[in-house]
């Protein structure tokens, strides 16, 4: 064996301690990060952020329009009832997909309807038509 033939095999045995050690770290991290993400701040964060930069709103509100609808939502008046995790979901926010505009606070199954409507009033007008002829 020549002499340059050990090094690289030197050099490439210390690549992979260096690799070793990386990913040992990185899988503190990763232990790390799954815990802070279940954490109730992490949460509170989280949606602070999504609020803000899907709907340009802030948490304050969020929770002046939830104040103003009674916690009930703007379509059906019922409160929210479906769960995620186990946990009772928010009121979604609705918005205009084309304006971007905020409407109001939905339940989740409201907020389905209307976007699985396309948004569409025609649509939804044939609908209520077509429940009050099949009653």
């Amino acid at each position: 064996m020549s002499v340059n033939e050990s090094t690289r095999r030197y050099q490439h045995s210390d690549i992979g301690k260096a690799k070793t050690k990386e990913y040992q770290l990185g899988d503190v991290y990763k232990k790390y990060l799954a815990i802070y993400q279940k954490s109730d701040r992490f949460k509170e964060l989280k949606r602070k952020y999504m609020y803000k930069r899907l709907y340009g709103v802030t948490i304050a509100q969020y929770e002046e329009m939830y104040t103003k609808q009674n916690g009930l939502c703007a379509i059906c008046g019922n409160s929210e009832t479906m769960k995620f995790k186990s946990k009772l979901k928010k009121l979604c926010v609705d918005h205009n997909h084309t304006t971007g505009k905020i409407r109001a606070l939905l339940c989740d199954s409201c907020n389905k309807c209307v976007g699985l409507s396309k948004e569409n009033i025609f649509t939804l007008s044939n609908m209520i038509d077509y429940l009050r002829k099949h009653q």
